[in-house]
């Protein structure tokens, strides 16, 4: 076994690091194959704006017959306001061996210590908006878009290599008469809120032909609301379209929006996705099947972000936030809702009401050796 760096350059060496979770999952492990020139427009420090801010190194483990086993990419982060401190592991994949995750654990420990920091934080691929987070528990239920899939054994081998669990989020799958009771409820909660502290709010919502435009157009309220956020980065708008953009495939009118104060001023952002998995996974990571997403129906529609900046969080907008994505749920005959990715620790959720969280993912922190 051996340790290789990868050049981010060098564009067959980026192949053969990009293959890594087909050798893994397949047959064996529930997931959604990731489109292969997403994962390489993500990495490549030509294209890819986090690499302003940022820097990264790939490794790839291979056998003894040069076979890849394992890869992970380490990075830092300047727009992260621990970033002088912290360091990040991403891209994490492996087959299921000690000594595999023990050598990329090791390689990106030592990439991340030379640069300087004392933590290594993951994984975190590049940037919280990139995707970030292992899943812990839930490894037979079916995965959804954007979920952070994991086999079992990952968790087990970062905790084994003195890891710890940092921060958690749960998901929750919530079918049969969900929407109905979740949808009186919130109608209810809307109408005492808005007779007890009014709602100037409007709703504004979006165009599919222009979903970067909306992007750039709720980037300051967005980043208020996710500044106390794990992990946040402090990225312009140019960064939040190119990294986000991709899940305009995913959503539709009424499906993302965001609501106003009278003078114009973004102050909450809604955004549900339909949950295309079946598609993306008969296409397996080809790009050039991306057209197959535009005509993908589904009956699954996963519950994204619901974002209301600080100063208007006590107000009617949670309620019209949720109202608004129940109804649309009634009103299509939506069958599944996912409530992804809740931070934990912060409360009951509207989603306790309905069913026990079925998904569970932490970021693990390690200390590093002085």
């Amino acid at each position: 076994m051996r340790m290789v760096r990868i050049d981010l350059d060098d564009a067959a060496a980026m192949d053969r690091f990009v293959e890594v979770p087909w050798r893994i999952y397949p047959g064996r492990h529930r997931w959604i194959p990731p489109l292969r020139v997403s994962v390489l427009a993500h990495l490549d420090p030509a294209r890819s704006l986090f690499f302003r801010h940022g820097k990264a190194a790939a490794f790839l483990c291979e056998d003894e017959a040069g076979e890849p086993v394992g890869r992970v990419v380490a990075s830092v982060d300047e727009a992260r306001p621990d970033g002088d401190r912290v360091g990040q592991l991403g891209f994490l994949e492996m087959v299921d061996s000690e000594d595999v995750a023990r050598a990329l654990l090791d390689a990106a420990e030592a990439w991340v210590g030379a640069e300087g920091r004392s933590e290594i934080h993951g994984p975190i691929d590049l940037s919280i908006f990139r995707g970030y987070r292992l899943q812990t528990e839930g490894f037979k239920t079916d995965p959804f878009v954007g979920e952070p899939r994991a086999p079992s054994y990952y968790h087990e081998r970062l905790e084994a290599a003195g890891y710890e669990r940092h921060a958690s989020w749960a998901s929750w799958d919530i079918q049969g008469s969900w929407a109905e009771r979740l949808d009186r409820a919130s109608r209810v909660a809307l109408a005492l809120a808005r007779r007890r502290q009014g709602d100037p709010y409007v709703a504004v919502w979006g165009n599919i032909g222009q979903f970067e435009a909306w992007l750039r157009r709720i980037h300051a309220a967005l980043l208020e609301t996710w500044r106390d956020n794990y992990g946040f980065s402090e990225i312009d708008a140019d960064e939040l379209a190119q990294t986000l953009s991709g899940l305009g495939a995913f959503t539709t009118e009424k499906l993302f929006g965001h609501y106003e104060t009278p003078e114009g001023e973004v102050v909450a952002v809604a955004m549900a996705l339909l949950d295309k998995a079946e598609t993306l996974t008969r296409m397996d990571g080809d790009g050039t099947k991306a057209m197959q997403l535009a005509t993908a129906r589904t009956s699954r529609v996963i519950f994204y972000t619901f974002a209301i900046v600080p100063e208007h969080r006590q107000t009617a907008l949670a309620y019209r936030l949720f109202a608004a994505g129940t109804a649309y749920c009634l009103r299509e005959g939506i069958e599944h809702v996912y409530g992804a990715l809740v931070r934990e620790g912060r409360g009951r959720t509207v989603y306790d009401h309905v069913a026990p969280a079925s998904r569970r993912y932490a970021i693990y922190r390690k200390v590093l050796a002085s």
